[in-house]
């Protein structure tokens, strides 16, 4: 047998997705990183700034199984995911043009709208065109390696340091090039990925004939896939997941620089070690699942994240040992994609794999990141500024707890059968 080339499809498409994926959280996560730069000069009170932050949150839970859906059935994935970075990315130049809180809201709302549908619709890509044996640390480096990376390691940096240099408007500007590289790069290197072709276990691309057998996996019901004992245990876990990840990211670095007195630098440095350890774990984790099993490693991790909270809340020493262990202990996002994008990848026909993902998605956005941090704000204005960290830690205990609930399916796990929708996974069997 020939020795693979690293640049066959599979690892192209994925270091395509990788980049695009980053610039999408890198857009979504700016906000944070610049309120407390807005705070004065757009008079945000903490309620305001978790509706903002749920503002995003809403859009991609009304847009993402949506276009996900529209994306699987009229097989249009390419065309739909340029369409999307372009516009998202000049209204995201657009929010540096901001003059008070409703016209920000307006546009965060928009952003999000092109945003949502993006995560389910290239995960189905990478879903169709991975080798099954590695499916879950490909997922898990395109959604969480490069979220990590460009969310949260270069947005804390790059934009922080805009901000200091000219103002919190030129940070949002600078986001308009970046989107317009990653449109370039969809449209000329992303082929249409089509469901009856997958990767073989020898890496090498074959295409298959549709057996009489699959092709009633088609005709599986709506409500089949809504009552997927994985679909529904993802959903309920996506919601604690997000609220943890959604309400650290939006109250942290205000509580560092308000509460803690962490210069906004410092703060930045802090909230790049939380981007670097997904960036770490974000392909460690699925990759570890890949081998030993989504169910235990998902359980292990989603219990470690209860930590990096309760470290922002307690931890009174230097801000460099701080961020030494936020990054040893932020682990969340590392689990992110099983529930949200493997493991339903692997327990639904392949024809639904981008409206399960969207689905579990915007669920877990409505409750996690539309209503927690509105709710979480309220909180901390009216309670304790610390509240919202508190609402972390409850998180991603839940998180833990929900996981047990879960069916494996890594391949690696599960035998190969002539599986059920409802007791075994059915993709590319």
């Amino acid at each position: 047998m020939g020795k693979q080339k690293f640049f066959r499809y599979e690892n192209k498409i994925l270091i395509i997705m990788f980049f695009a994926m980053g610039l999408v959280f890198f857009d979504r996560m700016a906000i944070t990183f610049l309120f407390p730069f807005m705070v004065t000069d757009l008079d945000l009170t903490n309620f305001q700034i978790g509706i903002l932050g749920a503002a995003v949150s809403f859009a991609w839970a009304v847009s993402g199984p949506l276009v996900g859906f529209i994306a699987d059935k009229n097989q249009k994935r390419k065309i739909i995911l340029i369409l999307l970075v372009v516009v998202f990315s000049l209204i995201s130049f657009a929010q540096g043009l901001a003059t008070g809180f409703m016209m920000l809201l307006l546009l965060r709302l928009l952003v999000g709208l092109f945003e949502g549908p993006f995560l389910p619709i290239a995960q189905s890509v990478m879903a169709i065109e991975s080798t099954p044996s590695r499916r879950g640390f490909n997922m898990g480096f395109m959604q969480v390696t490069s979220t990590g990376l460009f969310g949260g390691v270069l947005a804390p940096l790059v934009l922080v340091a805009l901000a200091n240099a000219f103002d919190w408007r030129m940070a949002f500007f600078f986001t308009l090039i970046p989107g317009l590289f990653v449109a370039i790069l969809l449209w000329r290197f992303m082929r249409e990925p089509q469901a009856d072709l997958y990767l073989s276990q020898n890496n090498k691309l074959e295409e298959e004939k549709t057996d009489p057998k699959p092709l009633k996996e088609s005709k599986v019901k709506f409500m089949d896939i809504v009552k997927n004992r994985n679909v529904l245990v993802s959903m309920v876990i996506c919601i604690f997941a997000l609220t943890w990840f959604n309400v650290f990211a939006v109250f942290a670095p205000t509580y560092l620089v308000e509460v803690r007195g962490t210069t906004t630098g410092a703060m930045s440095i802090i909230m790049s070690t939380a981007g670097a350890a997904a960036m770490i774990w974000g392909f460690t984790v699925p990759a570890i699942s890949d081998k030993l099993g989504r169910k235990p490693i998902m359980t292990m991790f989603a219990l470690i994240s209860a930590i990096s909270p309760l470290l922002i809340l307690y931890f009174d020493y230097s801000f460099i040992l701080l961020g030494l262990l936020i990054f040893l202990t932020h682990t969340g996002q590392g689990f992110h994609p099983l529930f949200m994008s493997a493991i339903p990848a692997e327990s639904v026909p392949k024809e639904y794999i981008g409206f399960s993902i969207g689905l579990i998605m915007g669920v877990g956005e409505i409750f996690g990141g539309v209503i927690a941090p509105i709710v979480a704000g309220y909180m901390a204005d009216t309670i304790h500024i610390s509240a919202p960290l508190f609402i972390c830690v409850f998180s991603a205990l839940a998180a833990t707890f929900f996981s047990l609930f879960i069916r494996e399916t890594a391949p690696n796990k599960v035998k190969k059968t002539a599986p059920e929708l409802k007791e075994r996974p059915v993709l590319n069997e």
